[in-house]
């Protein structure tokens, strides 16, 4: 972060040498840019402090060459045709990735349970070599088919790149060698150190082998399972899937709406085709049961006070951690007073020596406003005191108006008192914004695959730092949050100041 020109002395040395007052205020900059886009989002402006990281993408192909896949399919055999697909999907991806190709149960090894072949080493800017090289891979003999074993392989492989790091894997079954395959694959990834989302594609999978590999994923963990009925079906998951290994920074496009093909996200979390995740774990479950003194809402969500929005479930005790660019932070919903016509919630937000609290206000208009009760860095090191001074519109409007066009404005103006040192800072920021619902979209992240709502935002701020002598700051600020029923918001992407940040849900949990 780019420290802020200050006419004030600088503060008494003190333990960190750190010159609290000018870090604060450039920080509170960067917050104010967030603000914007994205509610409780912005903290993430604060702890991120200009910090980014590269992205250098690497995916590993796996085809199942077992006998399984020579039985007739389309025209040809289920490998001729899965061995088309994954040819042509690979062929025009972006040449800045490394990527690499693997095989298993083609015969190369004598004892099928460990036969596996990498076919085409990871490499920079060879899908060529990948989509001529998959059309020559021959099936074998044996009946065992050493499904985890190649996965097993493939992560070792990755672990040698940098990352971000993908697995693409197209099977005709489940794995027959190893019944404790995915609790090594997510040990194995855990050794070689790195994030490993991994994508295995069934190709007209026997629901009997379907069950296996379900259980397969949910203790491997960062699985997605989609079984493709015909080859239409395998190529438009292929080309979603592509997508998202291009750039992983990105939504993970629609793959299951439309199709007949259920997606699995570990562990324990199964996405029918343009549904709402049913998490099997106690600790990530949501009822759909009205709980005593609560009403039913939009969709049978049974809402506790008016915070406890469907789409943004501001429950006590209820927890969301999110990754980004320079780590993960978690939210916490840690005291919520009210009725289902008026309540408050208070939440906080804990990134390493950070901490900062949001207090939100509710009624039956949706969430009316929000603002930062106070930020903390470090131990008694600088805290900033926010106070929303006057406010219209609302930041979310109840679940039955959340309609495909459904348009609305919020604005405000928030006074900020930065004290460090012995010295003090006011800085008044006056903000406006449009959202917009635009549509359904699914989204994986590391904590579950989600037909979530995407609202688009936009808006403009003006910041104003009293006593320094600085110009008043304005700026335009865009971005999109998606949010799932009954969970909250799964992803969000803002860019302000020339800033962009991508926060993406790992786990959570609603009481």
């Amino acid at each position: 972060m780019t420290e802020m020109p200050t006419a004030l002395p600088p503060a008494a040395p003190r333990r960190s040498r750190r010159p609290w007052l000018i870090v604060l205020g450039g920080c509170a900059l960067l917050l104010l840019c967030g603000l914007i886009v994205g509610g409780a989002g912005a903290g993430y402006w604060l702890v991120n402090r200009g910090r980014a990281t590269a992205v250098q993408p690497a995916v590993e192909y796996i085809l199942d060459a077992s006998p399984r896949m020579a039985l007739a399919s389309e025209g040809g055999t289920r490998l001729t045709v899965a061995q088309g697909v994954l040819a042509e999907i690979v062929r025009p991806a972006d040449p800045s990735l490394t990527a690499g190709l693997r095989v298993f149960g083609t015969g190369v090894q004598a004892n099928a349970c460990q036969d596996t072949d990498l076919v085409v080493p990871l490499a920079l800017s060879n899908q060529t070599e990948i989509s001529s090289r998959v059309l020559n891979v021959q099936a074998g003999a044996a009946a065992d088919a050493a499904l985890g074993e190649a996965m097993l392989a493939a992560i070792r492989d990755l672990g040698a790149t940098e990352g971000p790091h993908t697995l693409v894997v197209i099977t005709g079954g489940q794995d027959e060698c190893n019944a404790e395959a995915g609790a090594l694959i997510a040990a194995e990834a855990r050794r070689a150190g790195i994030k490993l989302q991994t994508f295995l594609v069934g190709y007209q999978v026997p629901e009997s082998d379907a069950e296996a590999i379900r259980g397969m994923v949910d203790a491997a963990g960062d699985t997605t399972y989609l079984n493709a009925l015909d080859a239409d079906e395998l190529r438009r998951i292929l080309e979603a899937i592509q997508k998202y290994v291009d750039d992983p920074t990105t939504t993970f496009p629609t793959v299951a709406l439309g199709t007949p093909a259920a997606v699995a996200v570990g562990p324990g979390t199964t996405l029918p085709p343009g549904g709402t995740p049913q998490p099997t774990d106690p600790a990530g479950a949501v009822s759909t049961e009205p709980a005593p003194g609560t009403t039913p809402g939009a969709g049978g969500y049974a809402s506790q006070t008016a915070c406890d929005h469907p789409y943004f479930p501001l429950r006590q005790g209820a927890t969301w951690t999110y990754a980004f660019e320079a780590g993960s932070y978690t939210w916490t919903v840690v005291e919520v007073t009210g009725d289902l016509s008026n309540a408050t919630a208070r939440m906080i937000m804990q990134w390493d020596d950070v901490t900062v609290s949001y207090n939100w206000t509710c009624s039956t208009e949706g969430l009316t406003s929000y603002d930062f009760g106070n930020i903390v860095l470090g131990s008694n090191e600088g805290v900033m005191n926010f106070e929303v001074i006057n406010e219209s519109g609302a930041w979310l409007l109840p679940a039955d108006q959340l309609a495909l066009g459904a348009t609305w404005d919020s604005a405000y103006t928030m006074q900020s008192t930065m004290e460090a040192g012995g010295q003090s800072m006011v800085t008044t920021t006056d903000s406006s914004q449009t959202s917009t619902v635009v549509g359904s979209e699914s989204v994986v992240t590391d904590g579950g695959a989600f037909d979530a709502l995407r609202i688009d935002q936009s808006g403009s701020f003006r910041v104003e730092i009293a006593g320094l002598g600085i110009p008043p700051v304005t700026s335009e600020s865009t971005g999109a949050m998606w949010l799932a029923y009954g969970v909250g918001m799964v992803r969000q992407e803002t860019t302000s100041a020339g800033v962009a940040t991508v926060m993406t849900l790992i786990s959570y949990s609603i009481p």
